[in-house]
């Protein structure tokens, strides 16, 4: 099933595959998108909306879907869908604002928790636990950006950082703090092949890889 298209809409998605999980950005008209961590909810959450969680595995996506007109345009509000290989919907999360909303940016390898990127205020870090709409909200050590989750569990957050002229990545815990330098220059990044044949063609996918 494909989100009904009113453009210009922008849909970011992550698609939980059997090896590893890859996040993409898809957009369509006009071009769009360590502190101690506090715990919350979401702004509108489903608690659980009827998702078979025990189901959730390979094939499906969770995709975060606006309406709103990008690039300073009219706001509106950004839903958070789980999508099953039928194209069963589930509304998980949804945000009032799409220029305070966080930004989609992984899907947990476990299928449980998902991976954001506050724009808005202090540049921040969140952490949603799909079934239950709990919220954990950090700042990453060093100003670093969020990536996506290490593989295969997902215990800790590949991330980046401004480091002289480039970028350093390294191994962040859940709360934000660095744990493990891995590099720098974007020696981390691959592009592998399509993990699904429902993620959309046009988007490009990104693994970051660092064990735990």
């Amino acid at each position: 099933m494909r989100p009904r298209r009113t453009p210009p809409i922008a849909i970011a998605t992550a698609v939980l595959s059997a090896g590893a999980l890859t996040g993409a950005l898809l957009t369509t008209g006009t071009v769009a998108t360590a502190e101690p961590a506090t715990t919350s909810h979401a702004a509108t959450t489903a608690q659980a909306a009827g998702v078979p969680w025990s189901h959730v595995g390979p094939g499906w996506v969770l995709a975060q879907y606006t309406t709103a007109a990008p690039e300073g345009g009219k706001a509106g509000p950004v839903t958070l869908y789980l999508i099953s290989p039928g194209g069963a919907r589930y509304q998980l999360a949804r945000w009032p604002d799409s220029r305070t909303a966080p930004g989609l940016v992984a899907w947990s390898p476990d299928g449980k928790r998902a991976l954001f990127q506050v724009f808005s205020g202090k540049g921040r870090t969140e952490q949603l636990t799909l079934a239950t709409g709990r919220k954990s909200t950090f700042v990453m050590q060093g100003n670093a950006t969020p990536i996506g989750y290490t593989t295969p569990r997902g215990l800790n957050i590949v991330g980046t950082r401004p480091s002289g002229n480039g970028f350093a990545e390294g191994r962040y815990s859940l709360s934000g703090r660095l744990l493990q330098p891995l590099g720098s220059g974007g020696a981390l990044y691959s592009r592998p092949a399509p993990s699904s044949p429902r993620a959309p063609a046009t988007a490009s996918s990104w693994s970051a890889t660092a064990a735990r």
